[in-house]
């Protein structure tokens, strides 16, 4: 099953294959089958499909800060890294911009900026470089991706 989403322009599909609840025995070693693609007119079409890329594990992890940040249980921007170097996670909590020094005036109405996350996405050439896309999620596309992977991996355990 693929989640789908357009993330402001640019379609973000992700499916995930061969996952099993991560053990303390062998989580090294429960690596799960990943699917990506971004796509966006003639400019962006990048595909890799059926990639070893996370760990159980981690997705659960993902899971569990995806939880967090969709129920304001994070005061502090959160980044996760992965043992495979493709992409990186950046949760983002609700922020007060009228604590934030970079902000003269703020209109009423928009003193609380929403959660977000950003998805970097490492690209290969010959091995890992430093360029990245990067894809900002707001919290409608995050609750969908939290539901993805309930219903894909937490309502049958």
């Amino acid at each position: 099953m693929w989640l789908k989403l357009d993330l402001s322009g640019i379609n973000f599909e992700f499916r995930i294959l061969h996952y099993v609840k991560s053990t303390k025995e062998k989580w090294d070693d429960e690596w799960c089958s990943i699917g990506i693609a971004y796509q966006s007119g003639k400019w962006l079409n990048y595909v890799r499909d059926s990639d070893d890329t996370l760990l159980s594990c981690e997705i659960e992890t993902i899971l569990d800060n995806l939880n967090d940040l969709l129920d304001d249980r994070l005061e502090f921007s959160k980044q996760i890294e992965f043992i495979e170097p493709e992409f990186a996670l950046i949760f983002n909590p609700k922020k007060d911009l009228t604590k934030d020094a970079r902000h003269i005036y703020i209109a009423p109405g928009y003193e609380i900026e929403d959660i977000d996350m950003e998805w970097r996405i490492f690209f290969w050439n010959d091995g890992l470089t430093e360029n990245y896309l990067s894809l900002r999620f707001y919290r409608e596309d995050l609750m969908y991706l939290q539901k993805y992977g309930s219903v894909k991996f937490f309502s049958h355990i």
